[in-house]
């Protein structure tokens, strides 16, 4: 890894954030609160990774990290969480391990080639259990808090039917 600045860590990972939600065609609104989704988990991913030297840890936490911002982003300027996770976590993604897996590979290095491989499968895997776990937890208390309105207003105003998946078939 690369020592730069704090400021550069950032701006780059802000920037990277930014292009990949114009790629994806994200609502203008949701640009710049991206950006700084992706940027923030890309300096808790770097702090992270100089203090216990673990870079499936790190990205695990930064992962989650970077779903729980998007998860708060999400109620606040009404977008769904995807719009500002899938950028954020983009930073996180192991681009240069794919790379030397491949590389190893080609040139015959079978041995460092599944090092590498295992390695970069690992941080993939950390990415996408990081917001597996935030995600569902978000989820699991958001329906435990409509229970515990559905209960209040049913102790207020009697009986009335309960649909907590909001489908339109129960």
């Amino acid at each position: 890894m690369i020592d730069l600045p704090i400021y550069l860590n950032f701006t780059f990972a802000f920037l990277a954030t930014i292009g990949f939600a114009v790629y994806f065609s994200a609502p203008r609104v949701s640009l710049i609160p991206s950006g700084i989704i992706g940027g923030l988990g890309w300096l808790l991913y770097i702090f992270l990774f100089k203090w216990n030297d673990n870079a499936v840890v790190s990205t695990f936490f930064a992962a989650g990290f970077v779903a729980f911002l998007g998860e708060i982003l999400a109620r606040r300027l009404k977008n769904p969480a995807t719009v500002f996770t899938i950028p954020g976590i983009l930073p996180l993604a192991p681009g240069v391990g794919i790379y030397n897996t491949m590389l190893y590979m080609v040139q015959k290095e079978f041995e460092l080639g599944f090092s590498k491989g295992i390695d970069t499968f690992s941080i993939a895997a950390a990415i996408a259990l990081g917001i597996l776990v935030v995600t569902s937890i978000v989820n699991t208390y958001n329906i435990l808090s409509k229970r515990r309105l559905y209960k209040k207003l049913e102790a207020l105003h009697g009986p009335f039917h309960m649909n907590l998946n909001n489908r339109k078939d129960s």
